[in-house]
């Protein structure tokens, strides 16, 4: 449109068109996961979402990564009763990335031994008894022996990239090989005017190193809600644990 947009979306209801003068596209960055191309990835008791813990009660389950999502899942399915293994590409954790409340926690359980941990491996094939982990050096390269690891379950939990086609075919400019969408920080405005972004969706199709998380992206509300208005947001969230200009204590505190 000339002075605005056209939303068309395709509800269950039947295709709808929304006109409007701004348009936020807080589309996040997890819309198809990294696959990792091995034989067996496809098999059914293989998944590259963690869904529920109880699936894995009394199971053998190994879980592939070594960020925030593999290390809450191996946490939490150890915790329901999941004989959990961990393989990661690294030899171990980066504490710049696994959050601060998470990792102590892990590092004690492989070192109590409640959940094993296989670093510097990767998994080169997966059938229905088992998987292949090749181990590697610091540069990614084979290693040493393939070992071969029982599992009931595995869980690849490797990442995810956005799509991002909607940015595209709205117009704005895609930069470099992760297609960051260009935009003003201070406002979130990107190039298209009147077409915002707002959380992990700035990131682009993906974070090599991971800088925006969902905990650090709440501001882009407020940069938004002031571009518009000219005034920032009185708060950020509507309930004490939505809160996100409060303090972690008073969070607690209600």
């Amino acid at each position: 449109m000339g002075n605005g947009f056209v939303v068309t979306t395709e509800p269950r209801g039947g295709r709808r068109e929304v006109h409007c003068r701004t348009v936020v596209l807080a589309s996040g960055d997890m819309d198809a996961p990294n696959y990792l191309d091995i034989p067996g990835e496809d098999l059914p008791h293989v998944s590259h979402y963690f869904h529920d813990v109880h699936d894995f009660f009394r199971q053998r389950l190994l879980v592939v990564g070594g960020r925030n999502s593999a290390a809450e899942t191996a946490l939490r399915c150890w915790r329901a009763g999941a004989d959990v293994t961990l393989s990661y590409r690294r030899a171990e954790f980066d504490p710049r990335i696994v959050k601060h409340w998470i990792l102590p926690d892990l590092e004690t359980q492989i070192e109590l031994g409640t959940i094993k941990f296989l670093p510097s491996t990767v998994p080169v094939a997966i059938t229905p008894e088992l998987v292949r982990l090749q181990r590697i050096d610091a540069h990614s390269r084979p290693a040493g022996e393939v070992l071969e690891q029982p599992a009931d379950f595995v869980l690849l939990l490797t990442g995810f990239r956005h799509d991002m086609t909607l940015f595209e075919r709205a117009g704005v400019t895609l930069q470099g090989d992760s297609r960051t969408p260009c935009y003003d920080p201070a406002t979130m405005e990107t190039d298209v005017p009147g077409l915002y972004v707002a959380g992990t969706a700035a990131a682009g199709q993906r974070q090599e190193k991971y800088s925006l998380f969902v905990e650090n992206t709440h501001v882009h509300v407020g940069r938004i809600v002031q571009a518009l208005t000219g005034h920032w947001p009185d708060k950020l969230g509507t309930v004490p644990s939505r809160r996100y200009e409060l303090p972690v204590e008073a969070i607690q505190a209600n």
